[in-house]
């Protein structure tokens, strides 16, 4: 419907719908306070120097804290924005310092984290982030062998 009311020039989708009143600036471009913060984070390449053991347990509970915010909140956007960009930075960060059996499970919270920041850019006018967080989700998936994750990167 958007897209026809924007080929046609329409403002309001009332004129295509009848007496059901919805204007296309309700859900149309709108952009998330936060998006500028996610869209960095997506974007950078951090370097730890820090030599500090990696705590695999810390992180995947994090993710673990993304889902119940995404899932138990109203506002879950803006909620989950509050964690979200540190999740994309420490994940990456995590992945490059570990082996074996821990880096899988870091690989596998990684594809988790990307899928919250694809539900996170979800309906806002980024879809180039949109399409990076999927193909980065699906590639830490295959990458940890995870078959659960892969299918949750392909969804």
């Amino acid at each position: 419907m958007l897209r026809l009311a924007e080929a046609l020039g329409i403002c309001d989708l009332g004129e295509l719908t009848g007496d059901e009143r919805l204007t296309a600036a309700s859900f149309g471009e709108s952009t998330h306070e936060n998006l500028s913060e996610v869209a960095e984070a997506l974007a950078s390449h951090p370097i730890s120097g820090s030599e500090e053991p990696i705590d695999v347990a810390g992180i995947t509970a994090r993710v673990r804290q993304g889902w119940e915010l995404w899932h138990g909140s109203r506002r879950h956007r803006t909620t989950l924005a509050t964690i979200l960009p540190g999740l994309l930075r420490d994940t990456r960060t995590a992945v490059r310092r570990v082996d074996g059996d821990e880096r899988r499970t870091l690989l596998s919270a990684q594809a988790q984290v990307y899928h919250l920041a694809q539900l996170y850019l979800s309906f806002q006018p980024a879809s180039e982030l949109l399409w990076l967080t999927g193909d980065r989700a699906m590639t830490a998936a295959q990458d940890a062998d995870d078959p659960h994750a892969m299918a949750a990167a392909a969804w």
